[in-house]
């Protein structure tokens, strides 16, 4: 062949296992100037001989031969005898991969593939200082190029790139096995979910990179402040969560351990962080819930250890608190309240009232009126602002609840002003401050 030889070599690598070295098989070679039948001899007496390779007087590697080429090649009638008695290297494939031991084995599979197929079927040299060590199967390059793809499939699947903790799809697999390892073994295990305080200030001041590098060292800490048997996670954004494996059966006995872990935690994630050459700080509001309903499922329990946590967000943060089953009622409450205001908003359940605004305490002239809302629930009857505004204003509800506002009072301004009696009436509306925030505020009311 007229192609030149191929030697490749690459910066040495720690990890063996990261090179080629790790394929290495001893194999002798044999001269360039070995007759091409006694080549042939060499493969019948070993059946599982794939390839050999060919070096020169100086021990560096010229070439390969193959099982499959040298016998395709004697198949042929005469060819014994027209090339028998020649040297190896008038058969020998040059083209072959040689490659240094510290090459990576990503390399080498893409110097293969690069090269063409058939060298994962004749295999490659491997060397040292250009001094022939031996010879690597393609196959197992193949094998050991699936294995890591599948490993880190796999990974990407079960763990955090950014922490390197286990993700959430991992934890529910862990809480699945240790809500069966209680079983058998008469113990409790829980479940803390971890929520860092305005964590939003440090990425809106100092950046996403810098946000990174706290959830890196915040799991950093987490990992090192429990136990081996117990496991860390990263649900998402700020969120972690912790599963505490082993503990006691006696409920008072457990929740003193779920203390003692959270305690460990509360003061390890308030040590200050240094971040972009300065010193910061910040705290955790921890949810636990221990788990003990064997009816429960894995997605429940870190819903209850969530709702624990977002309890301690809204009675003043940086503590741990554990799960009350009435916490989950006001929840669902709240979520079914929202679920029905927003039928309300699409099928106009609301009604304004108006309380009449009069000129002087003794005169009682009517100058205006006050718009008050009210949201008559076809089943409940008359529900309080004081209940479904505060749930308006966090979800967003409130900007199309109050344009409804307004244009029913410029309506009922209008049916007004054909009276003599009411025509110089005016109107006062509750505006609320998401309605001032928005830019075409001004506008909107203009319109109406």
């Amino acid at each position: 062949m007229n192609q030149q030889l191929q030697v490749i070599s690459v910066d040495r690598m720690n990890d063996i296992t990261s090179t080629v070295e790790y394929f290495l098989r001893t194999q002798n070679p044999v001269s360039e100037n070995t007759s091409c039948v006694d080549v042939l001899e060499l493969f019948h007496k070993d059946k599982k001989l794939f390839a050999l390779p060919i070096l020169n007087d100086q021990n560096n590697p010229i070439g390969i031969v193959t099982r499959v080429e040298i016998n395709e090649y004697f198949s042929k009638q005469f060819s014994k005898e027209l090339k028998g008695k020649k040297p190896i290297s008038t058969m020998m494939d040059s083209s072959v991969i040689i490659v240094e031991k510290e090459t990576g084995i990503e390399d080498v599979a893409r110097m293969v593939l690069d090269a063409g197929m058939h060298h994962m079927v004749s295999g490659f040299i491997i060397t040292e200082g250009a001094r022939y060590l031996g010879m690597a199967t393609g196959y197992d390059l193949l094998n050991e190029i699936s294995s890591r793809k599948q490993k880190q499939l796999f990974d990407l699947a079960h763990f955090d790139q950014l922490t390197g903790l286990p993700n959430r799809r991992l934890l529910l697999d862990r809480i699945k096995i240790s809500l069966a390892s209680s079983m058998r073994n008469q113990n409790n295990s829980a479940i803390l979910f971890i929520d860092l305080d305005n964590f939003k200030s440090i990425n809106d001041t100092l950046g996403h990179n810098t946000g990174d590098l706290l959830l890196q060292q915040v799991a950093q800490r987490l990992s090192i402040s429990v136990r081996a048997s117990d496991t860390v996670a990263r649900i998402g954004g700020d969120e972690f969560a912790i599963l505490l494996n082993d503990l006691s059966e006696h409920h008072t006995e457990s929740s003193e351990q779920i203390n003692s872990a959270g305690e460990k935690i509360l003061v390890a994630l308030r040590q200050p962080y240094q971040l972009a050459g300065n010193e910061y700080q910040i705290t955790p509001s921890i949810g636990a819930t221990q788990c003990r309903d064997t009816l429960a499922t894995p997605d429940e329990f870190i819903k209850q250890a969530d709702i624990a946590m977002y309890q301690v967000k809204k009675s003043g943060r940086n503590t741990l608190r554990f799960f009350d089953p009435i916490m989950q009622k006001r929840i669902e409450d709240r979520a079914f309240l929202e679920k029905e205001l927003r039928k309300a908003l699409e099928e106009q359940q609301f009604q304004l009232f108006y309380q009449i605004q009069v000129e002087g305490l003794h005169r009682n002239i009517p100058v205006g009126a006050e718009a008050l809302i009210r949201w008559v629930h076809p089943v409940r009857g008359l529900v309080s602002p004081a209940e479904f505004i505060p749930i308006a204003e966090d979800t967003g509800l409130i900007l199309p609840i109050g344009q409804w506002v307004i244009e029913a009072a410029c309506a009922q301004l209008v049916k007004w002003s054909k009276d003599k009696k009411t025509s110089n009436l005016i109107i006062a509306i509750n505006v609320s401050a998401q309605q001032f925030k928005q830019i075409d505020f001004a506008d909107r009311v203009m319109e109406v």
